[in-house]
């Protein structure tokens, strides 16, 4: 057996090459004596495997390399010779240090050189050749026969999270709404979907104002994850959008991956309007006479710079006849804590409900602004089912 240690290496000038950092000294061992045909007599034999191929996901590894050949031709002339070993690897799919065996074999030698693959940041089709030279001095001026030779590499590295964007900005006067803006979504075939969900930490009293469709928080198979904003006060308004996804390897290996999106929402001032509703135009809910539970529904208004909002109550403007006694007629809409509805008052088995039909009320709220006050409704229709 021939066995190399190793020592100093050769980086070539290209950038895009990656030089094995150390040259591999060849000494004999077992027999054998110097030869005196020279070092040109040296012949390196096709590597095995011929070509080198895998997928992974971002930021794995491909498969360890472990290349076999022969050498041919007077070897022994190599003893007490440094061997430079030198692989330039266009994609960047290997580490920047190998190892290599030299194995004599009756009367004749094989090689193995063992590249370590390291993890693989940019998803992509990577094709192309690995160049593996085999030379006599640092700066390979004197190949070995049969090298540089050719590894042609077809890798393919799968992205775990792609989003079309991930930075959304908008500028809008006071009083208006940006519209809804679409963000295209892709997982890898090892996913079952994606979660989106607006991750700004929350400050009390500010209301968020960035919602996800189609659902906030659960899981999505949908191509598209669309944005939509509720108005704002006059500012600058900073949130985040986080959308995560995981991939189950067939080794059964969990991967996890997460894409963030900033939105960056600017209100210029507008002194022609002082609040806006939302939903604009009023609320409409509805609720069936036999469901005896209170649902909970967001509405809100939001005032211009120097503009405060007071709730002043709300007011039942019509109801059809015929509901009973306890039923709550002038009573189904609730502001505090909770914005809430419902169609049934009672306790156990004992219940009062609406009858169908449509109900209407609305919210009143007094507008303080140094011009003075002023009042503004929010109408609000329940429709009863049977």
């Amino acid at each position: 057996m021939i066995s190399t240690s190793l020592r100093g290496g050769w980086q070539r000038p290209a950038l895009w090459s990656l030089c094995l950092s150390s040259a591999l000294l060849l000494a004999a061992c077992g027999g054998g004596g110097g030869g005196s045909s020279g070092p040109s007599s040296v012949s390196v034999g096709r590597a095995s495997p011929a070509s080198i191929s895998g997928e992974v996901m971002v930021n794995e590894r491909i498969p360890s390399v472990h290349l076999t050949g022969t050498l041919s031709g007077d070897v022994e002339s190599l003893q007490g010779k440094p061997l430079y070993v030198v692989v330039e690897d266009p994609a960047s799919l290997f580490e920047s240090t190998a190892t290599l065996m030299v194995l004599r074999q009756g009367v004749g030698y094989s090689y193995t050189l063992d590249l370590y693959p390291k993890p693989l940041p940019t998803a992509g089709h990577f094709t192309g050749n690995l160049r593996i030279h085999a030379c006599l001095d640092n700066q390979c001026n004197q190949h070995l026969a049969g090298t540089p030779m050719a590894v042609p590499f077809d890798v393919t590295v799968l992205a775990g999270l792609t989003l079309s964007r991930n930075e959304v900005t908008l500028n809008v006067p006071f009083g208006t709404v940006p519209d809804p803006q679409a963000i295209d979504v892709a997982v890898s075939k090892y996913s079952t979907g994606w979660v989106a969900n607006n991750t700004t930490p929350y400050v009390y009293g500010v209301p968020k104002t960035t919602s996800v469709l189609p659902a906030q928080g659960m899981l999505l198979t949908a191509p598209q994850l669309t944005l939509q904003w509720l108005p704002a006060p006059p500012g600058t308004h900073e949130e985040t959008v986080k959308v995560q996804a995981q991939a189950v390897l067939p080794d059964n290996r969990h991967l996890s991956y997460e894409q963030s999106i900033a939105v960056h929402y600017t209100v210029t001032p507008n002194p022609a309007v002082d609040h806006v509703f939302w939903p604009a135009g009023g609320l409409v809910v509805q609720q069936s006479r036999t469901d005896k539970l209170i649902h909970e529904v967001s509405y809100g208004i939001v005032t211009n710079t120097g503009v405060t909002a007071a709730l002043v109550g709300v007011e039942y403007l019509s109801h059809p006849a015929g509901s009973g006694p306890n039923a709550p007629v002038n009573s189904w809409w609730s502001e505090y804590p909770y914005r809430e509805y419902h169609a049934c008052v009672g306790i156990g088995a004992s219940f009062d409900c609406l009858v169908p039909g449509v109900y209407a009320a609305q919210v009143r709220y007094r507008l303080t602004s140094a011009g003075g006050t002023r009042d503004v409704l929010y109408p609000i229709t329940l429709t009863v089912t049977p």
